[in-house]
Order: C-alpha cells, then structure tokens, then sequence
C-alpha cells in the first residue's frame, strides 16, 4: 500500500513539475490562484537550487538570473539578495565571479534590511 501511494506522488510530483516547465502562468493560476509574476523570483530561487543538485549548473544560472530579473521589477529586495547569494555561491562553483556590482547590491541590500550574516557576497 505504500508503495503505491508514494509512487502516485511521486508521479503526481512529476506531472506537477513538467506543467510547471511548461506552462507557468497556467500552472500558477492553478496552485496559487494567482499569476506567477509576483512569485517568479521564489520559483527561479528553488528551481536554481534544484538544477544545482541534479548537475545542471548552466541552467540553473539561467534560473537565477531570471528570478533576479523578476525580483527587481517588483522591488523585493529579500528575494533578489538570496539569489546574488545563490549566485555567487554557482559563480564560485564554475569559476566565474560574480560582478561587482552585483556584490556591492547584495551588501547594500543586507545592510538595508539588516541581515547581518551572509554567505561571501
């Protein structure tokens, strides 16, 4: 019984994630009742991490800079410096700094919302 109930989820989790890939708006109006656009920067932050650990760093760089994207169109300046961190800690991993200027926001950021540890952006 178990194993059926976990490899209907596990099927269920799949289908969701593929949706997901494929149709965000769709999938988001679904889950949320809302439009993805405010939920954008969380959704490339998980998506990153989880391209991180399954190997596919080029794409979780993609990620990332997409959720950075939608982060400062809508102001949310937690969202944006959790993914400078992301990405630093992926521009480390492929040998790539990350850009000062993107280091200097994060510091900015941080002071701003007085968050005193970090990561090394």
């Amino acid at each position: 019984m178990t194993g059926k109930v976990l490899a209907t989820s596990a099927a269920l989790e799949g289908a969701t994630g593929v949706a997901l890939l494929l149709m965000p708006p769709f999938v988001g109006q679904l889950l949320l009742g809302s439009d993805l656009a405010g939920v954008a920067s969380l959704v490339a932050r998980c998506f990153g991490i989880a391209l991180v650990a399954l190997g596919e760093p080029e794409r979780a760089a993609e990620q990332i800079a997409i959720g950075l994207e939608a982060a400062r169109d809508h102001e949310l300046a937690y969202d944006e410096v959790m993914l400078l961190e992301l990405a630093d800690d992926l521009s480390q991993d492929l040998g790539r700094p990350l850009e000062v200027a993107d280091t200097k926001r994060a510091r900015e950021i941080r002071a701003r919302l007085g968050i005193l540890s970090s990561t090394s952006v």
